[in-house]
Protein backbone atom coordinates (compact mmCIF):
# COMPACT_ATOMS: atom_id res chain seq x y z
CA UNK A 1 0.00 0.00 0.00
CA UNK A 2 2.95 2.74 0.80
CA UNK A 3 4.51 1.89 -2.60
CA UNK A 4 1.39 2.46 -4.69
CA UNK A 5 0.53 5.72 -2.70
CA UNK A 6 4.36 6.64 -3.06
CA UNK A 7 3.93 6.56 -6.56
CA UNK A 8 0.84 8.62 -7.04
CA UNK A 9 1.52 12.44 -7.90
CA UNK A 10 1.66 14.85 -5.11
CA UNK A 11 -1.82 16.28 -6.23
CA UNK A 12 -3.50 13.18 -5.97
CA UNK A 13 -2.10 12.06 -2.63
CA UNK A 14 -3.01 15.05 -1.05
CA UNK A 15 -6.88 14.31 -2.90
CA UNK A 16 -6.53 10.76 -2.31
CA UNK A 17 -6.16 12.06 2.27
CA UNK A 18 -9.01 14.98 1.62
CA UNK A 19 -11.60 12.65 1.11
CA UNK A 20 -10.56 9.99 3.36
CA UNK A 21 -10.93 12.86 6.19
CA UNK A 22 -14.12 13.75 4.82
CA UNK A 23 -15.75 10.48 4.40
CA UNK A 24 -14.40 10.12 8.38
CA UNK A 25 -16.18 12.96 9.51
CA UNK A 26 -19.32 12.87 7.74
CA UNK A 27 -18.95 9.04 9.55
CA UNK A 28 -18.19 10.24 13.18
CA UNK A 29 -20.85 13.51 13.04
CA UNK A 30 -23.76 10.92 11.86
CA UNK A 31 -23.20 8.37 14.43
CA UNK A 32 -23.42 11.26 17.22
CA UNK A 33 -25.97 12.49 15.56
CA UNK A 34 -27.79 9.20 15.26
CA UNK A 35 -26.46 8.73 19.17
CA UNK A 36 -28.31 11.79 20.06
CA UNK A 37 -31.26 10.69 18.28
CA UNK A 38 -32.14 7.45 19.66
CA UNK A 39 -28.64 6.57 21.46
CA UNK A 40 -29.60 8.08 24.78
CA UNK A 41 -32.01 4.51 25.21
CA UNK A 42 -28.42 2.79 24.81
CA UNK A 43 -26.61 2.68 28.51
CA UNK A 44 -23.37 2.30 27.15
CA UNK A 45 -23.59 5.23 24.28
CA UNK A 46 -24.89 7.40 27.06
CA UNK A 47 -22.17 6.45 29.34
CA UNK A 48 -19.49 7.21 26.80
CA UNK A 49 -21.04 10.47 25.62
CA UNK A 50 -20.59 11.29 29.71
CA UNK A 51 -17.18 11.05 29.69
CA UNK A 52 -14.89 14.85 30.00
CA UNK A 53 -13.70 15.06 26.76
CA UNK A 54 -17.22 14.43 25.01
CA UNK A 55 -18.51 16.98 27.42
CA UNK A 56 -15.42 19.60 26.49
CA UNK A 57 -16.10 18.91 22.83
CA UNK A 58 -19.71 19.44 22.97
CA UNK A 59 -18.77 22.87 24.96
CA UNK A 60 -16.69 23.74 22.52
CA UNK A 61 -19.17 23.74 19.48
CA UNK A 62 -21.86 25.41 21.51
CA UNK A 63 -18.99 27.98 22.79
CA UNK A 64 -17.70 28.67 18.87
CA UNK A 65 -20.72 27.24 16.37
CA UNK A 66 -19.63 26.44 13.14
CA UNK A 67 -16.09 27.85 13.29
CA UNK A 68 -15.48 24.75 16.23
CA UNK A 69 -15.57 22.71 13.33
CA UNK A 70 -12.85 23.69 11.28
CA UNK A 71 -10.92 24.74 14.73
CA UNK A 72 -10.52 21.26 15.92
CA UNK A 73 -8.20 19.69 12.59
CA UNK A 74 -5.85 22.42 14.33
CA UNK A 75 -6.04 20.30 17.74
CA UNK A 76 -4.59 17.50 18.59
CA UNK A 77 -6.91 14.64 20.05
CA UNK A 78 -10.39 16.26 20.08
CA UNK A 79 -11.19 15.79 16.07
CA UNK A 80 -13.43 13.05 16.74
CA UNK A 81 -15.03 14.59 20.07
CA UNK A 82 -15.47 17.93 17.98
CA UNK A 83 -17.63 16.20 15.05
CA UNK A 84 -19.46 13.87 17.37
CA UNK A 85 -20.22 16.22 19.14
CA UNK A 86 -21.36 18.40 16.22
CA UNK A 87 -23.77 15.65 15.35
CA UNK A 88 -24.82 15.23 19.13
CA UNK A 89 -26.00 19.27 19.04
CA UNK A 90 -28.03 18.54 15.72
CA UNK A 91 -25.92 20.56 13.80
CA UNK A 92 -27.56 21.09 10.43
CA UNK A 93 -25.64 18.64 7.70
CA UNK A 94 -25.41 21.55 5.37
CA UNK A 95 -23.63 24.00 8.10
CA UNK A 96 -21.50 21.15 9.36
CA UNK A 97 -20.40 20.34 5.45
CA UNK A 98 -20.02 23.68 4.94
CA UNK A 99 -17.81 23.85 8.00
CA UNK A 100 -15.84 20.66 7.60
CA UNK A 101 -14.28 20.71 3.76
CA UNK A 102 -11.38 23.71 4.92
CA UNK A 103 -11.15 21.82 7.91
CA UNK A 104 -10.34 18.40 6.33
Amino acid sequence: MKEWFDSLPVEAAVACLWAIGIIRTSIVFLLGYLAAAGGARLSRIREAMDTPIYQRATAFVNRWGVLAVPLCFLTVGIQTAVNAGAGLVRMRWSTYTIAMIPGC
